[in-house]
C-alpha cells in the first residue's frame, strides 16, 4: 500500500475509498479478527482488535485515521457499543474488497452500531447492522460536517434506520450523506433528518426497497438552505411520499432535484415527494416521468 500521506485524498469508484491525503494526524490499524488491543495499531502489523480501543488513541482535532483490514460478524467480544465518536475530525474508515462490502458491523445486541457526538468526523467503507429498534449511524448533539459515505446499511441483517441525523434541540449542520446503499432490511425511515440540520446535502444514494409505510428519506424538522439530488429509491407505492417526505416544519430553501423513485412497469399510483412546507423542487422523476410533489 502506498504512503498514505504521499498523494491527495481521493474516496471514490464502486470499489470504496481509498485514504491519502497529505498532513493528516496518526493511522491506526484494526482487524477484528487477528489484532490485540494492547497493540500500539501504529502499523498493519501490530494492529488493534476494537474500533473503540483505536478511536481512544486518537487525538481530537488531530485528523486522524481508523482503518479497518477486517472486522468479523459477531463482532469481537470486547467492543464496546455504540461504537463512540467523541473526537473531531476522527475518520473511520473500512477496508472494501470488490467482491462485498466489507468490513461488516453487525452489533450483538439491539442497539445503535455506531453514535456520533463529534464534529468534522467522516464513516465510509462499512456494511452495518443494529437490531430492529436502532440505528446503524446516530448523529446526535452539536455536530458539524459529518460525512458519511459508500456504506451499506440494513443489506443482511434487520435495523430500525440507517442514519439519524440529530434529535431533540441538537444540531447537525452541513451533513453529508452520499454514495451510500440502504438495504431492504429496514423497518423505519431509511434517512431521517429529525432535527436542526441546514445546508446538508443528501445525494447519490441508492435506496433498494422502502416498504409500504416507510420512507426513504424523512426531513421531519428544519434542513434549510440544503441540497436532496439524484438519490434513487424502489418504492412500494402504497401512500405519497414514499420517497421523500418533507414536514411542514421543515422549513424552507431546501432545494431537490434529479430523484428518481421507481416501483415497477406500471405508472404510479400515489406520488413519492411529498412537501408540506415551501422548498424548491426541480425534475424528479417517477419511473420515466416528471412529477412535481403533492
Amino acid at each position: 500500500m502506498a504512503n498514505p500521506k504521499s498523494a491527495a485524498w481521493y474516496s471514490g469508484g464502486i470499489n470504496g475509498p481509498t485514504f491519502d491525503q497529505p498532513g493528516i494526524g496518526t493511522i491506526f490499524w484494526v482487524d477484528g479478527s487477528n489484532g490485540v488491543d494492547t497493540n500500539s495499531g501504529l502499523t498493519q502489523s501490530a494492529p488493534l482488535l476494537t474500533i473503540t480501543a483505536a478511536i481512544a488513541k486518537c487525538t481530537a482535532g488531530a485528523n486522524d485515521y481508523v482503518v479497518v483490514s477486517s472486522y468479523p460478524n459477531p463482532a469481537p467480544g470486547t467492543e464496546t457499543f455504540p461504537i463512540a465518536m467523541t473526537k473531531s475530525k476522527v475518520h473511520l474508515i473500512g477496508t472494501m474488497s470488490q467482491a462485498s462490502p466489507s468490513p461488516y458491523i453487525n452489533p450483538p445486541a439491539d442497539t445503535h452500531c455506531i453514535a456520533v457526538t463529534a464534529s468534522n468526523c467522516e464513516i465510509a467503507g462499512f456494511e452495518l447492522g443494529a437490531g430492529a429498534t436502532k440505528t446503524c449511524i446516530h448523529i446526535s448533539g452539536v455536530t458539524w460536517k459529518t460525512n458519511v459515505h459508500h456504506c451499506w446499511m440494513g443489506w443482511q441483517d434487520t435495523c430500525l434506520n440507517g442514519i439519524i441525523l440529530s434529535a431533540g434541540t441538537d444540531d447537525a449542520p452541513q451533513s453529508w450523506i452520499h454514495d451510500n446503499f440502504f438495504g431492504i432490511n429496514m423497518t423505519g425511515v431509511n434517512l431521517y433528518v429529525t432535527f436542526n440540520s441546514t445546508r446538508s446535502v443528501i445525494e447519490h444514494n441508492t435506496f433498494l426497497g422502502v416498504a409500504s409505510g416507510q420512507v426513504g428519506i424523512h426531513v421531519e424538522n428544519t434542513m434549510a438552505n440544503g441540497i436532496i439530488r439524484e438519490n434513487s429509491f424502489k418504492v412500494a407505492d402504497a401512500a405519497a411520499g414514499e420517497a421523500i417526505t418533507l414536514d411542514a416544519t421543515a422549513a424552507d430553501n431546501c432545494m431537490l432535484y434529479g430523484n428518481v423513485a421507481m416501483q415497477g412497469k406500471v405508472a404510479f399510483a400515489n406520488i413519492p415527494w411529498l412537501d408540506g412546507g415551501t422548498n424548491d423542487w426541480g425534475l424528479n422523476y417517477s419511473n420515466i416521468l416528471a412529477v412535481n410533489p403533492a
